[in-house]
């Protein structure tokens, strides 16, 4: 079985967020994203083709047969999500057979060099951080992914949806998000000085 999501803090707009690892996984397979111009850590251009079939039961890769295009040559094998690339080292993943398929390194937060990670045979990875593409901050994620399971509604189903709807939908809970956020500004500001 695989170990259980692990957590971490990220900053968000009223402080410190707990971010589960699924929920970058979660991005990742849903394509919750911006997909037009992706590019790896080192520079090259990435095209998502499938984001692969979430591995939730057995050890090994976060996802299986993914589809991607990077730097014109398609590619067809296995990703990892981590929050950051040493984690691949910390997980034991370069010592690690099982993951020696894997073709793209998916991470929420920028590496130090190298730009890549290294499977067991010494094949370089490359990186693609999350961050820069994403529609929304993470704490928004991390809120729809809550109200999905709060909901009853299975947070690791895939969501069947037309993405035209889903894109107006967005739009519509971003300008009630930024209504509220306006609102508890304006109330924090009628409260307190400025320089508070």
């Amino acid at each position: 079985m695989k170990m259980a999501s692990s957590l971490q803090e990220a900053p968000g707009l009223y402080g410190n967020v707990r971010i589960e690892e699924e929920i970058i996984q979660w991005i990742w397979k849903e394509k919750l994203l911006l997909l037009d111009d992706l590019r790896t850590e080192c520079g090259k251009k990435l095209i998502l083709r499938r984001s692969g079939h979430w591995n939730r039961a057995e050890e090994g890769p976060d996802f299986r047969e993914s589809s991607l295009c990077i730097d014109g040559m398609e590619q067809h094998g296995d990703v990892e999500v981590h929050f950051h690339a040493r984690d691949w080292k910390a997980h034991g993943h370069h010592r690690d057979s099982a993951y020696n398929h894997v073709i793209l390194h998916v991470l929420l937060f920028p590496s130090r060099n190298p730009a890549y990670t290294r499977s067991d045979t010494g094949k370089p990875i490359p990186h693609l951080v999350l961050l820069p593409y994403l529609l929304q901050g993470i704490e928004e994620y991390a809120e729809e992914w809550a109200i999905r399971k709060l909901s009853g509604e299975d947070p690791f189903s895939s969501s069947h949806e037309n993405p035209k709807h889903l894109s107006d939908q967005r739009s519509e809970l971003s300008e009630k998000r930024w209504a509220g956020n306006i609102s508890f500004a304006q109330n924090r500001i009628a409260r307190n000085s400025w320089s508070e």
